[in-house]
């Protein structure tokens, strides 16, 4: 791993650290899978232009990368919770 240093401007700044906040993330994490987001966007659209060549087939296995890693454990816990499906056992005598 590479560590570097950016300048951001107060605008900027201020724009990652609300959404960084918003998600639970330190600023420089923040930036961090943002970027990832970036290079997984370009990789998929280089990967859809391959496989509409007529040499190649789309692989099923890449269409969801691009969503790996976007949310907090906190944001997964709270998502599993809304859609967990309870089950009633009087329902089932």
């Amino acid at each position: 791993m590479v560590r570097t240093h950016i300048n951001l401007t107060d605008t900027e700044f201020a724009t990652a650290k609300a959404e960084a906040d918003r998600l639970g993330l330190s600023v420089p994490e923040f930036l961090r899978r943002s970027l990832n987001g970036l290079i997984r966007n370009k990789e998929n659209h280089d990967t859809t232009q391959q496989s509409n060549s007529p040499d190649s087939a789309p692989s099923p296995a890449n269409t969801f990368d691009r969503f790996l890693g976007l949310w907090t454990e906190s944001e997964a816990n709270d998502f599993d919770n809304t859609v967990a499906r309870r089950v009633d056992p009087d329902d089932w005598s």
